[in-house]
């Protein structure tokens, strides 16, 4: 929207001072943000879309729309060539009209692509990452479109949605936090703790996470109450419970908490385990505290002799 819109700004410039400085700065400028802004925006939004879609896409922009473009403008100044001569107003106003409708496409592509965005979340068919890149700050409309799909039927999608809400939005995310902890969803509880700001949590909804029937919440609630202004003093409990657990998922769950409170003990403990999901939780924290782990060379050799092949 910023190139078109400047491109009106300088034809409006020229229109009313048809002067070469005022050219020039239509000019420059025009160019400017085509090289500096768009392009490297059209590449990034370029990255949300499928992969076999750009190469595509990228063929017929170079090879069809911007030549013809040109053509069509040229064939256009061709016909005002006699006004234009007389009266260089007459092209500053036909380029006025020109950047106007350029404006409106521009918002009208603008409103396809967020469509195809969210096309593609309900369809699993996007990362959080590219969902970032695509709709980069979202609007008080979006915000309450993905926390309609939070509020959803379908597992996958909502869990993206409380995702993406919760790495655009933090606020929008943390407010729906009451309502998120009582979800069904582990997932969702879980993305609560991990990914709401820590100091937006309230000491009696980590309480309450003491109970949950998951230990990958008990594990996100336990790294939340260490990372908040206000260290829960509940922390330790939590995690030592889990790391002491008969079931593997809470020892998975203890493996991935330590690397967020370099607790290399509980690390080599876990890559030792007997159950490979744990193993492999393990040499993930492991790789997340970037091998400063004591005592690791033993565990780690055995892991890679390991007869798991994902461990």
């Amino acid at each position: 929207m910023v190139l078109p819109a400047f491109t009106v700004i300088g034809f409006v410039a020229v229109a009313v001072n048809p002067v070469l400085a005022t050219a020039l700065f239509l000019f420059i400028v025009r160019n400017g943000l085509q090289t500096g802004l768009d392009d490297p925006a059209q590449n990034v939004l370029g990255g949300a879309l499928p992969a076999q879609v750009v190469p595509r896409l990228k063929f017929l922009l170079d090879n069809a729309v911007l030549p013809g473009a040109a053509a069509v403008s040229g064939a256009g100044l061709l016909l005002l060539q006699a006004a234009v001569v007389a009266n260089v107003e007459v092209l500053a106003l036909t380029g006025i009209a020109l950047a106007v409708l350029l404006v409106l496409a521009a918002w009208w592509v603008r409103s396809l692509y967020v469509d195809a965005i969210y096309s593609r979340l309900r369809t699993h068919a996007l990362s959080l990452a590219d969902f970032q890149q695509a709709v980069g700050r979202p609007t008080p409309d979006q915000i309450v479109e993905l926390q309609g799909y939070i509020r959803g039927a379908d597992d996958k999608t909502r869990q993206f949605a409380a995702a993406a809400l919760a790495k655009a939005s933090p606020d929008a995310f943390a407010s729906m936090a009451p309502e998120l902890l009582t979800s069904p969803d582990p997932i969702v509880r879980r993305l609560v703790f991990q990914m709401a700001p820590p100091d937006s949590i309230a000491l009696d909804q980590l309480e309450s996470a003491r109970d949950d029937q998951d230990g990958w919440v008990r594990a996100a609630a336990a790294i939340a109450g260490v990372m908040s202004k206000d260290r829960w003093e509940g922390s330790d409990e939590v995690l030592r419970s889990l790391d002491e657990s008969d079931a593997p998922r809470d020892r998975a769950a203890a493996a991935w908490a330590a690397a967020f409170v370099a607790d290399g003990v509980t690390v080599v403990k876990a890559m030792g385990d007997a159950d490979p999901l744990v193993r492999l939780e393990g040499i993930r924290a492991f790789a997340r505290m970037k091998g400063e782990v004591p005592a690791v060379a033993g565990v780690l050799i055995e892991c890679m002799r390991d007869g798991e092949v994902e461990v």
